[in-house]
């Protein structure tokens, strides 16, 4: 006996003590007549702490003092264990609780029998249930002990016999802890469907407890079925074993539950054990020898509602005295044995307490008469009052489950829903379908899966890290979690990387090939123009592109307005005026463009020379290239240096670089050998390929220190405080987070720790987190206006266009062709100063480099110079006049390194091959800065000469004469 799950069932077995000894049949009619021969004794053992070892001394002492049959134990985890030792001592048992199937094995547990019905009937009832009221899925939470592990097994098979999905969830009895556990992974489970097999009343409590906490008990949308304490105990024996200050939440929490149970007297009109139950007192109870003792019950406890299982123990104690008296009546000469008690048992027949009772070859009891009753929890007055079970429906073994549509309105939880109509759905979608939570609905997991084709330069790191950023802050800002990570997870939006390179032939094939292997949403990328002019192509506008980098002038033309490409960076043409007027500011006539051979480096250049045109500005751009290919192996140094011989030959002293991080050192490298850098040349590079300012560039690259120092940085500022989503992002994503993307997409680059910091991401960076933000933000409106389906491409193409949202590079504005607007923006130019030097006239070795603002360029305002901030000069100088032209020089002047500026040839030489020549013999020039022309009187005998020497007099010079002699 288990005091612990119910005393009403110790009340039942000394209930029956009394009868049977008293030959009273008012209960079981076979128990008249000589039905009972001999009066019964009952030994009792509380199995309430589940101790096996105390169990088993027990069965032993009884053995050895002539007990013939054990009732009980309750818990089948126990059952099975002394049956097998009670068999070997010749002794049937006949538990009156145990339901476990496993404990039907007639090979093994030879010597058990049952009058509960097993629980394969409350199985079959519990899911034919959820089957008529259209769930495909539960989740239920077992203890976790044979019998509850029997139980979950018979529910999974029969649930899977009829393609309903199950989740089984064990915890350990009277351990809060672990049930907490349970309970948490239902909820992550995203089922709405939850049903509970609690061992005893503290489970149930436990459960009640934390269900309502974690938000699975009394919310709508949420289903909650019990199949075994509740039924027995009944709504308000549940709450009674609740503390007072929390009843009637738990009321609350358990209203519109369905409670399932299993009985024997489904419909019986007379219940004479029920009434005769009633009427006992604590004398008839606590004075029943062992039973009573152990019981001690209060006046209390004897009036709560009576178990279905003590109707069931009741029955037990005469099929034990019934099945006794029948083998003495057939041969009272000896006490009958162990085996023919059992198998008298399994023959025995008779209507009992709980109905007809009779046993199946196994030892279990008869199904027939099984019924499994569903009641609805609900108050006795809507919303107040007590809670009460109304029967719901039914299920029988051979005719299924019948629900009292006609004449029951169910409650459903969260007193919200009444009624057929509004059965809650059970949470569970189909593939590639997920639960919403705010709607109660199924809708299609719309998952992008974004492609990011990359230029794998150790100057570029960043720009993956900042999509893995943005993909953090997409996901928490934006798109929320769908479902649970743990039944059916899924992903938001993915990204991955593939490797082109800044080569259009691999940007093509990349392409080519994620669009036939995957179903991609939407390209991230790629780097450079041309490639994404490649690749636009080849997907021919059926998916779109949207780029942080490509800048390029070129990327858009009448003929060819690419619709599904868009940019979150502003295009190069934007900087063009910028630098068109402080050019004509400084007074420089001609620039050297120094740019890699691509489509973006020549378009750039024609986009300078439109604008200079435009602002009517006499300054010129002459570009000299250098193989944009080398990087992946040619002679980058050889290249640059060609091209900068070639600007140093021209006479050009002011160099506006265009290319990457990685060009602009080797440009500055070589232009320190050729004597291109420092005093009498200035420098204008775009900030952006600065990696985190002058000085962290000059550290991670000595040799460049004295190339930055004087020059000229232009970049672009906005009035508007960037968004902080970038750090907060950036704070999510370490360099082994870059390095699985790196490698996944088979690059050798890798990122240590010191590559992912904010103060290392420039525009293009910046622009690529905003380019994944933009993504997600279309992607995000689109699923907020229609979430039963997924958006298609274009839609998401047009979602993105008009776009306006503050970013990590400031306020990002898309127009309608797909380019970002600079409107409100302004260029901001930089001087790079060398401070520390006592004297800052003059460079010095150990100074450091720091980027100060000298002048502002907007679209309303024009260019304005500061005339508190000057730059410094390569030469030393900080003042707002230039030391130096931009080194090309009218005919007939030279460039003076000294003077720093153009000076006129001296008389006797002339301008050539860039350098002032003296005049060849038989020519001379008269005035500086004019070229040697032929003496036409005289002669020049000698080089150099500023004048002709006249003829002798009487003489004059022959026909053809190269006039170089007197002689002649």
């Amino acid at each position: 006996l288990d005091v612990s799950l119910s005393k009403s069932v110790g009340v039942a077995f000394a209930m029956a003590l009394r009868d049977v000894n008293r030959r009273d049949g008012t209960v079981v009619a076979a128990a008249l007549g000589g039905g009972l021969a001999q009066d019964l004794t009952l030994l009792v053992h509380d199995t309430s702490g589940l101790d096996l070892p105390s169990i088993i001394e027990s069965v032993d002492m009884w053995a050895s003092s002539g007990v013939v049959g054990i009732l009980g134990p309750a818990w089948s985890s126990l059952a099975g264990s002394v049956s097998l030792l009670a068999g070997s001592r010749d002794i049937p048992v006949l538990s009156h609780w145990a339901t476990a199937t496993a404990l039907s094995d007639k090979a093994i547990y030879s010597f058990f029998g049952r009058v509960i019905p097993t629980g394969a009937v409350l199985s079959t009832g519990l899911v034919s249930l959820i089957a008529e009221l259209g769930w495909q899925a539960y989740v239920l939470l077992h203890r976790n002990d044979a019998w509850g592990r029997d139980l979950a097994d018979c529910v999974e098979r029969s649930a899977g016999a009829r393609g309903i999905t199950s989740v089984t969830l064990a915890f350990d009895t009277d351990d809060r802890e672990s049930m907490r556990t349970a309970v948490v992974a239902a909820k992550a489970s995203g089922l709405r469907v939850v049903v509970f097999a609690g061992g005893n009343m503290a489970d149930m409590t436990h459960f009640l407890d934390l269900g309502e906490e974690h938000g699975v008990l009394g919310h709508v949308g949420y289903t909650f079925i019990d199949m075994n304490m509740g039924y027995a105990a009944g709504p308000e024996g549940v709450i009674s074993q609740i503390p007072a200050n929390r009843r009637e939440r738990v009321r609350a929490a358990i209203e519109g539950a369905i409670f399932v149970g299993q009985t024997t007297l489904w419909g019986a009109r007379n219940d004479t054990f029920g009434a005769q139950y009633a009427g006992l007192t604590l004398a008839d109870v606590n004075g029943a020898g062992g039973v009573g003792e152990v019981l001690n019950m209060t006046e209390d406890e004897l009036r709560e509602p009576m178990f279905e299982e003590g109707r069931f123990a009741y029955d037990a104690v005469f099929a034990y005295s019934l099945a006794w008296s029948r083998l003495l009546a057939r041969d009272s000469g000896q006490c009958p044995k162990g085996t023919e008690l059992l198998s008298e048992l399994r023959g025995l027949q008779f209507e009992g307490a709980s109905g007809l009772v009779n046993f199946e070859e196994s030892g279990d009891r008869g199904a027939a008469g099984v019924t499994v009753v569903f009641n609805n929890i609900r108050r006795e007055q809507r919303r107040a009052g007590l809670l009460q079970a109304r029967e719901l429906g039914i299920f029988c073994a051979g005719e299924g489950t019948q629900l009292w549509r006609d004449t029951m309105m169910p409650v459903w939880p969260g007193g919200g829903s009444v009624g057929w109509a509004a059965v809650p759905h059970d949470g569970f979608c189909s593939e590639g379908s997920y639960f919403d939570e705010e709607t109660l609905t199924c809708f299609p997991v719309c998952s992008p899966t974004v492609i990011m084709v990359h230029f794998t330069a150790p100057d570029n790191t960043m720009m993956v890290a900042a999509a893995l950023a943005a993909l953090h802050e997409v996901h928490a800002q934006l798109v929320p979690p769908l479902v649970s990570e743990t039944l059916f997870p899924i992903g938001n939006i993915s990204i991955s990387l593939v490797e082109s390179n800044c080569r259009a032939a691999d940007a093509l094939a990349v392409v080519a090939q994620s669009m036939a292997l995957r179903d991609v949403t939407a390209f991230l990328g790629p780097h450079c123009t041309d490639e994404v002019l490649a690749a636009a192509a080849i997907a021919n506008d059926m998916v779109p592109f949207i780029t942080g980098s490509a800048s390029g002038s070129n990327l858009r033309s009448p003929e060819a307005p690419l619709p599904s490409v868009l940019r979150t960076v502003p295009s190069d043409r934007s900087h063009a005026a910028a630098i068109v007027l402080l050019s004509a500011k400084m007074g420089w006539g001609t620039l050297a463009v120094l740019h890699a051979d691509s489509a973006r480096g020549s378009t750039f250049v024609t986009g300078l020379r439109e604008e200079a045109f435009r602002l009517g500005a006499s300054v010129a751009f002459a570009p000299h290239t250098f193989l944009g290919s080398a990087i992946q192996g040619n002679d980058l140094s050889g290249s640059i240096g060609a091209a900068l011989a070639a600007i140093r030959s021209a006479g050009n002293r002011v160099v506006l670089f265009m290319g990457t991080a990685q060009q602009l050192v080797a440009a500055l490298e070589v232009g320190s050998e050729l004597g291109m850098v420092g005093s009498g040349y200035v420098w204008l590079l775009e900030r952006d390929i600065i990696r985190g300012g002058p000085e962290a560039m000059a550290v991670a690259s000595p040799s460049v220190r004295g190339g930055l120092a004087g020059a000229l940085l232009w970049g672009f500022e906005q009035s508007d405080e960037p968004a902080p989503a970038l750090a907060k992002g950036l704070a999510r994503v370490s360099a082994g987070d870059v390095n699985q993307m790196l490698s996944a997409a088979g690059a050798e680059l890798r990122a240590t720790d010191a590559d992912i910091a904010e103060a290392l991401c420039g525009t293009q960076c910046r622009a690529t987190f905003d380019a994944v933000w933009a993504l997600g933000l279309a992607w995000t409106r689109l699923l907020a206006l229609d979430r039963s389906r997924c958006a298609s491409r274009l839609e998401l193409v047009d979602e993105m266009r008009g776009l306006s949202f503050m970013g990590a590079s400031g306020r990002v504005n898309l127009t309608q062709e797909g380019d970002r607007s600079t409107v409100g923006w302004g260029i901001s130019w930089g001087s790079v100063h060398l401070v520390g030097d006592p004297e800052l006239g003059r460079r010095a070795e150990g100074g450091v480099l720091v980027e100060r603002q000298v002048a502002i360029y907007n679209q309303t305002g024009g260019l304005t110079l500061d005339p508190a901030s000057p730059p410094m000069w390569p030469s030393g100088g900080v003042s707002w006049a230039p030391p130096h032209g931009d080194g090309l020089c009218p005919r007939g002047e030279i460039y003076d390194e000294g003077a720093w500026g153009c000076v006129k040839c001296p008389a006797g030489t002339e301008m050539r091959s860039g350098a002032c020549q003296p005049c060849a013999r038989g020519t001379f020039s008269v005035a500086p800065g004019t070229d040697c022309i032929p003496c036409l009187d005289g002669v020049a005998g000698s080089q150099g000469m500023s004048q002709c020497t006249a003829c002798p007099p009487l003489s004059s010079r022959y026909l053809g004469s190269p006039a170089i002699s007197l002689d002649e």
